[in-house]
């Protein structure tokens, strides 16, 4: 006739726990992962944006026409620098330091006049006498 089962269908509480438990394990990996990853971004970005910015004065300074005078990049503060020319000041983002730099150029050649390189975060941007730049 009918048999009765007397297995249990379902997971126990501590089996629920031990999944639920290794879920969380991987999500907050995860999560240091990526929060590493988005710091080492804003370095990469700010770094791509100096180098633009430094460019861009150079270019101003090749310009036979403009309404500047002097040409450049200079560091105020830890968190922020100004571009000479367009007389615009970037700010950081708050995880990165600027601890060094400051560059001129000199129309109409442009001459560099370099006073110190830039330093963001463990980043150098180096600015040669040719007006070459590169990251180290």
């Amino acid at each position: 006739m009918f048999k009765i089962s007397y297995f249990r269908k379902g997971v126990s509480l501590v089996e629920l726990l031990a999944v639920v438990s290794i879920i969380s394990l991987f999500a907050v990996l995860a999560v240091v992962s990526l929060k590493g990853k988005s710091s080492q971004d804003n370095l990469d970005i700010a770094a791509e944006t100096l180098i633009s910015n430094i460019r861009r004065e150079q270019a101003l300074a090749l310009a036979t026409q403009t309404s500047c005078s002097s040409f450049g990049v200079k560091r105020l503060n830890d968190s922020s620098y100004k571009l000479i020319c367009s007389n615009e000041t970037v700010n950081l983002a708050p995880d990165l330091t600027l601890s060094q730099g400051e560059v001129y150029f000199l129309p109409p050649a442009p001459q560099v006049n370099k006073l110190s390189d830039f330093r963001l975060n463990n980043k150098n941007i180096i600015i040669n006498a040719n007006g070459n730049i590169e990251i180290q």
